[in-house]
């Protein structure tokens, strides 16, 4: 079993350590001695080892993670990150994480949890071959190309178009 000293007036740590061919160290660490060398007469302080090892406290199973509703994934914050670039990382907007995610501001922290609704493959590419834009007043061909990530080249090849112009009410599709 474990070995016990009780304390007499003059005693020292150092001077127990050293009767009991023990480190100071140690004492503290068998005695939860956190703080300095303070020890009080008619303290008993466990001088040895011996003692069965203290029972490691059980770290509590990790929770499982917030099931995530089908077409739902969750996503970590991490540092530096921003609504915009996790919006435009998972093909979606600002509006609609911060409505998922029932946030008044665009303000994140570290390790927060988003969810983002995941749109099924089949629906997006079905819209997405049929994306189309209807041109306003005051659109050039590169401010819609810029838009939808499009050179010009790209986007006149798609539409078959011969020339830079374009007319108001216009559509044009904007899909590779």
């Amino acid at each position: 079993g474990e070995a016990s000293y009780t304390i007499k007036a003059g005693d020292t740590l150092s001077q127990i350590a050293r009767t009991h061919k023990t480190t100071v160290a140690q004492l503290r660490e068998w005695n939860n001695l956190e703080n300095a060398d303070r020890i009080f007469v008619g303290q008993r302080l466990i001088v040895s080892g011996e003692k069965a090892e203290a029972p490691k406290t059980e770290s509590p199973a990790p929770k499982p993670a917030e099931p995530v509703k089908p077409g739902e994934a969750s996503y970590t914050v991490k540092a530096g990150d921003t609504l915009s670039q996790i919006a435009r990382t998972h093909k979606t907007t600002v509006a609609q994480l911060r409505e998922w995610n029932s946030l008044k501001s665009d303000i994140i922290f570290v390790n927060q949890k988003l969810i983002i609704e995941i749109q099924a493959e089949s629906e997006s590419v079905t819209e997405e071959k049929t994306k189309v834009h209807t041109v306003s007043s005051g659109d050039t061909l590169s401010h819609i190309a810029r838009q939808y990530s499009l050179s010009v080249r790209e986007l006149k090849e798609m539409n078959h178009l011969t020339s830079d112009l374009i007319f108001v009410n216009q559509k044009l599709v904007v899909i590779k």
